[in-house]
Parts: C-alpha cells; sequence; structure tokens
C-alpha cells in the first residue's frame, strides 16, 4: 500500500492537532495510507519541503512570519508538481489563494469538502 504523506501548515497548535487527527482517521477508513506531519510556519514548511516530498501541502493563510500565499509561491518556483491547497476559516480567501499558484483552496469550516479534495490528489 502507499503512503500518502500530507504537511499539514497552521499557526494554531490546536488546529494542528485537531486537524490532523480528523485527516487522518477519515482518510484511513477510506482506504487510504497517510502520514501526516506538521508545520507552524511558512519558513518551517519550506524547510520540511525541502528535506522531504509531500503529496498534499495544506497551509492556513494569516501566520506570523510568512503568510500562506508566500510560501505557496516559492514552493511552487521550487517544484512545480507541489500540490498546495490553501485553507483558510474565511472563504474570501480563494481568489488570493489562486494568484498565488495554490491547486486547490478549501474553507476550514467545511470539513467534508477537505475529505472529497484531498482524496483527489491521494493513491490508494
Amino acid at each position: 500500500m502507499t503512503t500518502n504523506h500530507i504537511l499539514l501548515v497552521d499557526d494554531n497548535q490546536d488546529i494542528r492537532d485537531v486537524f490532523g487527527m480528523l485527516l487522518e482517521d477519515m482518510l484511513s477508513s477510506l482506504g487510504y495510507t497517510v502520514s501526516i506531519e506538521c508545520a507552524s510556519s511558512g519558513e518551517e514548511a519550506l524547510e520540511k519541503v525541502q528535506r522531504q516530498r509531500y503529496d498534499i501541502v495544506l497551509m492556513d493563510t494569516q501566520m506570523g512570519g510568512m503568510n500562506g500565499y508566500a510560501a505557496c509561491m516559492q514552493m511552487k518556483e521550487r517544484n512545480e508538481d507541489q500540490v498546495v491547497i490553501g485553507m483558510s476559516a474565511d472563504e474570501l480567501y480563494r481568489e488570493q489563494w489562486m494568484h498565488a499558484r495554490a491547486d486547490a483552496f478549501i474553507w476550514k469550516g467545511k470539513f467534508s469538502a477537505v475529505n472529497k479534495m484531498l482524496v483527489e490528489y491521494l493513491k490508494k
């Protein structure tokens, strides 16, 4: 079975803990093998993607230090094929994420949509 590597980037520890646990449980129940790692900033995310390949990077919009848009653009400059999905508690950020070259945008408030979006990019 293929292990899918996901990097969850959010400056809020509670979001990383709860969202990560929910993602892992939900995707495992659908038959996916996943490994979820976390980063708390755009800078940390950039360091992690240089050291390891991730099938998906789920990135928050507003974080201390480098925001999600800037980190996404740098990831895409380094590796155009890196899948980056922007996420925010506010759906108004969708257009900015597309300008930052994100592959998709998800609204944190609609967790069922997160599952559907991730399945599009994962391998069983």
